[in-house]
């Protein structure tokens, strides 16, 4: 939408000069006329430039989501202890927030029929699925990552991270992470 826009403005920008040259002089000064499109060109520089960067941001497929260990928190549900390992992805600007729109168009989460486009997989080193996320709204959601482990219970050795953009078939998988040094 952005990009017709920004072809809407340098059209109207064209026509506006062409309409300049066949206006008589007598209407503004000429100082005046070329301020005025100096200004405009401006506008349409910092939009084209804006543009770029969202082009650069929804095209890149080779994207690396760089997994970092937040923190622990220990907690109790229904008697049952817990560590919860707090993850997130340092890069989360680097993926667009276009990734995690509402995709009704696509097979759903369980009974979400609005579930993002992109699902947030979390995974052990040996390749086996721990946890995962399929309803996040924007990037910035990848800074709340967690994954809990019952007490008691060992730890995985690693853990890396998958965003599964369903839309485009295209996985990005970070680092592997050890969460095992904060035990």
């Amino acid at each position: 939408m952005k990009v017709v826009t920004c072809w809407i403005a340098l059209l109207t920008l064209c026509t506006a000069n062409i309409g300049l040259a066949q206006e008589s002089s007598n209407d503004k000064p000429l100082t005046e006329r070329v301020a005025t499109l100096e200004a405009e060109v401006q506008q349409l520089r910092k939009e084209l430039s804006e543009l770029r960067e969202l082009l650069r941001s929804t095209t890149s497929n080779d994207v690396t989501p760089k997994l970092a260990l937040k923190g622990t928190e220990e907690y109790e549900v229904r008697g049952k202890s817990f560590t919860r390992y707090e993850l997130t992805i340092e890069n989360h600007a680097a993926f667009p927030n276009e990734m995690f729109r509402a995709a009704p168009d696509l097979p759903p989460c369980g009974k979400n029929k609005n579930s993002s486009r992109t699902w947030v997989d979390i995974v052990s080193a040996d390749g086996k699925r721990l946890y995962g996320f399929c309803a996040f709204k924007s990037a910035k959601n990848l800074t709340g990552l967690w994954v809990a482990v019952a007490k008691g219970s060992p730890a995985p050795d690693g853990i890396y991270v998958v965003l599964n953009d369903r839309e485009k078939g295209v996985k990005h998988k970070s680092n592997t992470i050890s969460i095992n040094a904060l035990k």
